[in-house]
């Protein structure tokens, strides 16, 4: 009898540590569940964020390409114009609207991917490709933000003050608005290539042109893999 006890007791215990054992089991796979629910949530969260910023990117260099090609086609024009003889001052003082010095540096959408970098979350996106695509594209962001600075600083140093100078009596018609301020100045020398003035700002308007030239490519390439990145993540998320 006690051997039978013994059994009974024995066999009821090791059925109630099975069962606690499967209980925990099962409390831990739901566990699981949940923390993997939380993280697919937070990474679709974190993907329609980066879409978000990469549209606006898009949109932006868009705006900037097509503007940048409009600046190009002035100088164009600014720079066949000059050499046509101006008969008056007032077509000289148009012509010199024809130039430009736009010197906007590159401003991206990146504060997804920075806080994704700064709080350490940069592998909860599953899909490797996905990832080390978004890596690569912020880096060349990067890369090209730092050109833009670069180069805009150069000619901003390096020719526009040479050009304002030239020109700076026309440019400001509302403050030299007197005769006798305008003293020392002649226009005609806009139609004499080989005087200095002419050089200058003929040279200024090249230098920028050839610098829109190196910004149009760094927008059509940023342009294409933007929209293939933002194509990439509307996959990824169909998926989910």
């Amino acid at each position: 009898m006690e051997k039978n006890k013994t059994g009974k007791y024995l066999k009821y215990a090791i059925g109630e540590i099975a069962l606690v054992v499967i209980g925990i089991l099962i409390a831990l796979q739901v566990n699981n569940w949940n923390e993997d629910r939380k993280s697919e949530i937070l990474e679709i969260k974190i993907l329609k964020r980066l879409r978000q910023d990469l549209v606006a990117d898009t949109l932006y260099l868009n705006d900037r390409l097509q503007r940048t090609i409009n600046l190009r086609a002035e100088q164009y024009e600014f720079v066949h114009e000059i050499y046509n003889t101006q008969k008056s001052e007032k077509e000289f003082r148009k012509i010199l609207k024809l130039q430009n010095w736009d010197s906007d540096n590159l401003v991206m959408q990146t504060s997804t991917y920075e806080e994704l970098k700064s709080s350490g979350q940069i592998n909860i996106l599953e899909n490797e490709g996905l990832k080390i695509q978004m890596i690569n594209l912020y880096r060349e962001y990067e890369v090209a933000t730092k050109h833009f600075e670069e180069i805009n600083g150069l000619t901003s140093r390096e020719f526009l003050p040479g050009a304002l100078r030239v020109g700076s009596k026309y440019y400001f018609k509302d403050i030299y608005d007197e005769e006798k301020l305008m003293e020392g100045t002649d226009w005609r020398f806009i139609n004499d290539p080989t005087s200095e003035s002419f050089k200058i700002l003929e040279d200024t308007q090249i230098m920028y042109n050839m610098k829109y030239r190196y910004f149009i490519g760094y927008f059509e390439n940023l342009l294409t893999k933007s929209k293939t990145l933002i194509n990439n993540i509307d996959k990824e998320l169909t998926e989910r």
